[in-house]
């Protein structure tokens, strides 16, 4: 089993199967959004991180696979089921928490869970199963109506006028966090309508990095997920290493990071000195979510967590 936080078809690259450069940009974003949370330096970079993982996971989903019967149930099985596990494991600690430290259950719950919170990481594996269902006839319909460059043009358009529109409402964090990253997704889309050779892609590297740059200046938030995060994932489709039990390793121990760290970094606030805001709690989070990531891996518990 090869879960990982976006689409797994294979990245389609110039060696001729699954690209090991965006497996590690995974794994790279995975690390950012742990340093995020314990609010040490790197953290700064968590809106590319997301947007990485949003655009690979759009890419894959257009790119390869989607059309055989089965895929739905893939998908629920890839994103939907390791989300419902941690949401019931984070639910019960939450419960357990606020029963211990004397607070009210409800609000504690209720203030955690949708629409006032994200459900903290949560949020992105229902994204994630939304976003590689809907992609792929989205992006077919966009292609038979527009073309290739077309599509790519009208998605770039769409992008930004999404994230210039979605940050003027007032809405409910846990309502807003879902619509935040959509153009990641169409950028992502966007790039899967490009050719799979280096020009096209470093062409929309620096279409993605000046747009973006441009929202920057007219104080658009958030718009670091275009100016950043897509010249990224541009950069690694463009240049693709071998794929390799290395590189795999990588994408599978993004997800299992991913989903782990919170309840790491809740130990060791609790069982350390060490304090949030910290480069240090930042690097024992990383560090001991990879080495707790990689036991899981190997283990039968796999199967059930990632």
């Amino acid at each position: 089993m090869t879960t990982t936080t976006c689409d797994l078809a294979p990245s389609p690259a110039r060696t001729g199967g699954r690209n090991g450069t965006v497996d590690l940009v995974r794994l790279l974003a995975a690390a950012v959004i742990v340093l995020f949370h314990a609010h040490a330096p790197g953290g700064v970079f968590m809106t590319p991180a997301v947007a990485a993982f949003a655009a690979i996971l759009a890419y894959n989903a257009c790119k390869g696979g989607s059309s055989r019967p089965d895929a739905l149930a893939r998908r629920a099985n890839r994103y939907l089921r390791p989300f419902l596990v941690w949401l019931v494991i984070f639910m019960v600690l939450r419960v357990g928490d606020a029963i211990h430290s004397g607070e009210a259950v409800l609000p504690s719950l209720t203030g955690w869970l949708p629409p006032n919170g994200t459900m903290h990481h949560l949020w992105f594996l229902p994204f994630g199963f939304a976003a590689a269902c809907l992609s792929p006839p989205a992006f077919r319909c966009l292609h038979r109506v527009a073309g290739p460059v077309g599509s790519a043009a009208l998605l770039l358009l769409a992008a930004c006028l999404w994230l210039i529109l979605w940050e003027s409402l007032a809405l409910p964090q846990g309502v807003r966090i879902f619509g935040l990253y959509l153009p990641a997704v169409a950028l992502g889309m966007a790039l899967a309508s490009l050719p799979e050779r280096p020009a096209p892609m470093f062409y929309a590297f620096l279409v993605c990095l000046l747009t973006g740059l441009g929202l920057r200046e007219l104080a658009v938030n958030n718009s670091a997920q275009i100016f950043l995060g897509l010249p990224i994932v541009a950069a690694a489709l463009a240049l693709p290493l071998p794929d390799s039990r290395s590189t795999r390793l990588a994408a599978d121990l993004s997800l299992a990071v991913y989903l782990i760290h919170p309840l790491i970094m809740a130990v060791l606030l609790r069982l350390t000195g060490l304090q949030i805001g910290t480069a240090a709690l930042g690097f024992a989070t990383l560090s001991a979510s990879v080495a707790l990531g990689l036991v899981l891996l190997n283990s039968p518990l796999r199967r059930l967590l990632l």
